[in-house]
């Protein structure tokens, strides 16, 4: 049975259908990493349905959206690493008008559109993000000349918010619309980086600065572990110009251009999965390592030694005199 046929969006609407989806999968020798990959297709099929639905709905009053535009998911659904629904992290890029007027009227739909859009994945159980970090915010939503904008700004001065804004976008991943404006917009940002030495540097930096639970005590799995390996891997991947936002594509990548090693492509594949078990057991994230059996502190141990070791060669391929 073909993937896509295995899970819709109705059979995992609770943490506790996913958790239980994922534990049978993990049972029967399913793949963890295609257990997620199904969750993440499901809420990307309902997402599609529903922007389909409100711009049949806003045809109504508006008419056809009046330009070209691409809805793109960031965070953990632009990496397709969703597992639980969290809040949301969405932007949205369109085609621009002819002159100024035609561009206020464009951005106009687009505003009410993404308010609705925003709104209705909120009934799908996607809270808002707090940090509003939505389409509907005027600041995520704009032309491809805006964007192009803000990147060169953030890549030309990789610091403050900027760096910020930088790491929630660069996991982007288009959804729906005219994808080529997504894939457009990525490779802008491939040429800024390539005309931006410093910014990888300040990318590494801020990939490198958080402090890493020490694993003896309560931590919080996302904040403490995958945070750090996420962020690391992102530098590398970014410096390589690749496409794909999803963590463990990208390590698979670095390898086979000679990045990573097969060696420690495998160990931090493997903590990646780890770490990824560890949420499915959390109760908002939160591990107490006591709580752990013998074998499982035995991978936490590993997975701990494998990020030190992947932020320790993240300064030294990034951060100059570290």
């Amino acid at each position: 049975m073909k993937r896509s046929e295995r899970i819709k969006f109705a059979d995992i609407d609770s943490d506790s259908r996913i958790r239980d989806h994922v534990l049978k999968g993990l049972d029967k020798g399913e793949d963890l990493f295609d257990l997620i990959a199904d969750i993440n297709k499901a809420n990307d099929e309902k997402k599609v349905e529903v922007i389909s639905e409100v711009i049949e709905e806003m045809k109504k009053d508006f008419g056809y959206p009046p330009s070209k535009y691409c809805w793109i998911e960031m965070g953990s659904a632009g990496r397709r690493e969703q597992i639980f629904r969290t809040d949301q992290d969405n932007a949205l890029i369109y085609e621009s008008g002819e002159n100024d007027q035609k561009n206020e009227e464009i951005d106009r739909y687009f505003k009410g559109f993404s308010k609705r859009v925003n709104k209705e994945f909120e009934k799908l159980g996607f809270a808002p993000c707090p940090g509003d970090v939505m389409a509907e915010n005027n600041f995520w939503r704009g032309s491809m000349e805006d964007w192009q904008s803000k990147l060169k700004k953030w890549t030309g001065v990789p610091k403050g918010a900027n760096i910020r804004n930088l790491t929630i976008f660069l996991d982007f991943r288009p959804l729906c619309g005219s994808l080529e404006l997504g894939y457009k917009l990525r490779n802008s940002l491939n040429d800024n980086v390539r005309f931006s030495p410093l910014f990888l540097t300040f990318l590494a930096r801020d990939a490198c600065s958080g402090i890493l639970a020490s694993g003896k005590e309560e931590f919080n799995v996302k904040t403490g572990l995958l945070v750090h390996l996420v962020d690391c891997v992102r530098v590398f991947a970014i410096k390589e110009g690749l496409e794909q936002t999803n963590t463990a594509d990208r390590i698979k990548i670095l390898e086979e251009i000679g990045v990573l090693s097969p060696e420690f492509s495998y160990e931090i594949t493997d903590a990646l999965e780890f770490i990824m078990r560890l949420k499915l057991y959390s109760k908002d994230n939160v591990i107490d390592p006591e709580r752990l059996n013998k074998n499982h502190r035995k991978n936490l141990e590993d997975a701990f030694k494998s990020i030190k070791v992947l932020r320790r060669i993240t300064k030294e391929e990034f951060i100059p005199d570290n």
